[in-house]
Parts: C-alpha cells; structure tokens; sequence
C-alpha cells in the first residue's frame, strides 16, 4: 500500500505540484480512504519526503557505484555525470518533483536532503580534485569558493536541469542527453573528448 500511495503521489505532484494535489486526490487515485494515507505516512509532507529521500540515496548509491574503482579521473567524470542525467532521465517524475518541490519540505526533512546532496557534491569533488592532482583537470579559479566545489556545483546543476520540460520533449533518447551533458562537462574540466 505504501508503495502504491508513493507512486500515486508522485504522478500528481509532478503533474500539479505537490502544494496543489491534496491528500484526497492521492487516496482516491489508490482507491482507499484518507486515513488509510496516515496509516503509513503521519503527513502529505512525510509522504513526499519519503519520495524525494529515495530519489537522492538511490541517485548517491549509484553515482558511488559508477565512480568506484574507475582509475582516470576523466573517466570518473564520464560515469558520474552519464549516471547522474540517466537517471534523472529514467525517473522523470521523481526527479522533478525532488527538485522542484523540495522546498516544502519540513526544515528537519529539508536537512536531511540537503545532507544527501552535499555528499553527491563531495563525491563529485573528489573526483575533479583527483583529476586536477593528476594534471588532467585544468579548473576556472574562483575568488569566492574552491574551485573543485564551484564546477561541482555548475555540473550538478546542469545535469539535474534535464528534468525541465525542454530536455524531456527533445527528440533526443535519454542516452544522446547524457552523451551531450557528459561532453560539456569535459570541457568545463579543460578536456577536450573526441
């Protein structure tokens, strides 16, 4: 049940948002009574926390997946960001709601997504630190933050931008988006992939 009030919400907030779906369009989508709803989840807001929370500790364990082991840190790009659009491009809907809606989430919620994205962020730095260390990353300097962390941010940024409308109805298969995304962020880094 609780996993068909998950799917059910998820529909509805990427649709309408997750501010202008109430509790009874999600239990009447699943076929059962409000209260069956707090039988698993004490809040709509927990219900969405529990669908952003799985989206971001299953996108982290398999960016982990896909950068362990990998030796060159330009291959370690590679996977990170070919992980990180396909999957954002394989769970659409997810993934627009973890970004989008996040925000109304409680702040002890907030919290804990924001941990999760902090460490796909660290482990993405480590990954330009490397390549930096090994002479294969040539890095923008930035005055204002590290610059392993400001790229960070710009490919994190770039990559979680597949889920706006533009990426979604191109006439490009989620493996050209990624292909796309992985090359800019090459270059972002100074490399340039043939």
């Amino acid at each position: 049940m609780r996993a068909r009030l998950e799917d059910a919400a998820v529909e509805l907030f990427h649709r309408k948002g997750f501010m202008a779906t109430s509790v009874r369009e999600v239990t009447s989508a699943v076929g059962v009574t409000v209260g069956a709803l707090y039988n698993h989840f004490p809040s709509k807001e927990a219900l969405l926390h529990a669908i952003i929370s799985k989206a971001h500790s299953d996108l982290l364990r398999q960016l982990r997946a896909a950068v362990e082991g990998v030796d060159r840190p330009a291959e370690a790009l590679r996977e990170f960001v070919e992980t990180y659009v396909l999957f954002y491009t394989r769970f659409p809907r997810e993934s627009r709601v973890s970004v989008r809606d996040m925000e109304f989430l409680p702040p002890g919620d907030l919290e804990q997504i924001a941990e999760a994205r902090r460490a796909t962020r660290r482990l993405l730095q480590d990954v330009l630190e490397q390549g930096v260390e090994v002479g294969e990353f040539a890095l923008l300097d930035s005055a204002d933050m590290p610059p392993q962390r400001a790229t960070a941010m710009a490919i994190m940024d770039m990559c979680v931008m597949v889920t706006e409308p533009y990426w979604l109805q191109a006439s490009l298969s989620p493996r050209r988006i990624a292909d796309l995304h992985v090359q800019l962020a090459l270059r972002m880094v100074g490399v340039v992939d043939r």
